[in-house]
């Protein structure tokens, strides 16, 4: 099994903070950890995305110790190196420019930034028209996704990371049209539990939509979303695996300087 979605930045990048994840995950069946961080706190990544408090207070990080460091622990380790990529539309340019040279195995684009809003980070959403702001996200997924910047797509549906939702038709529409024009797309989509654990008590995508997914043949890889060592595996071997395994599938992406590879689940 494999968790490709893995944060370090609460601790220090050093063998024993990195160990209490690998730790966790190998009791819970998990052979591969992606290690990703979020790109925008790294100094180097200050013109990547809005300034705001949140992310100024994040922003301490040294890019090339981030590489040296996993770089160093793979030769112990079955990791993968990634990276989390915020992608907002006005950024784009920029964001291809810096992260197409960088030595990793993979680059994970995510949403959470409508217009410089920050939606997971608001738990009032006062004054916001939620079917505006539904149809706002899932044009913006698409936009990362079709943008050829990353190789996964990041906890798609996680717009509902405080519970807010349109009407039910209105929500199952737009996202049943997501699906369709990304399945025509070199994009994987992240099936991703940390929704299970956070406000919202779903997986990243809801399992209510994986037999769609898979009706579209769209490639997956699976992840936890921990920041703490408590959370590496979480859900996954017990809930995750056994319902894709339902719609049929029978293998998730792995991925190796950027080129994907098949693992059976």
């Amino acid at each position: 099994m494999i968790d490709y979605h893995i944060h370090l930045e609460r601790g220090p990048y050093d063998k024993e903070w990195l160990e209490r994840f690998i730790k966790v995950g190998k009791s819970r069946g998990i052979e591969e950890f992606g290690i990703v961080e979020h790109l925008y706190i790294f100094t180097q990544a200050k013109d990547l995305l809005y300034q705001n408090d949140h992310v100024k207070k994040m922003q301490k990080r040294n890019i090339n110790e981030y590489f040296s460091f996993l770089n160093k622990m793979k030769e112990t380790y079955n990791i993968k190196i990634g990276l989390e990529v915020d992608y907002t539309e006005e950024y784009e340019h920029e964001i291809k420019t810096f992260v197409k040279d960088l030595p990793v195995d993979f680059l994970i684009g995510s949403v959470h930034y409508l217009d410089g809003w920050a939606f997971d980070l608001d738990k009032e959403w006062k004054g916001k028209d939620i079917e505006e702001v539904y149809k706002n996200y899932y044009k913006t997924l698409f936009k990362a996704a079709k943008s050829n910047i990353f190789d996964v797509l990041g906890h798609s549906g996680n717009i509902a990371y405080f519970g807010y939702k349109p009407k039910r038709e209105v929500e199952n529409e737009l996202v049943l049209e997501f699906y369709e024009k990304i399945s025509k797309l070199d994009i994987v989509l992240e099936i991703n539990s940390g929704g299970l654990y956070r406000p919202a008590g779903v997986v990243f995508p809801e399992k209510r939509w994986f037999k769609k997914i898979k009706g579209f043949d769209i490639d997956l890889t699976c992840s936890s979303d921990a920041h703490d060592p408590k959370n590496v595996g979480f859900a996954i071997k017990e809930d995750i695996i056994p319902t894709l395994k339902s719609v049929g599938y029978n293998q998730l992406v792995t991925f190796d300087r950027r080129q994907k590879a098949y693992k059976p689940i």
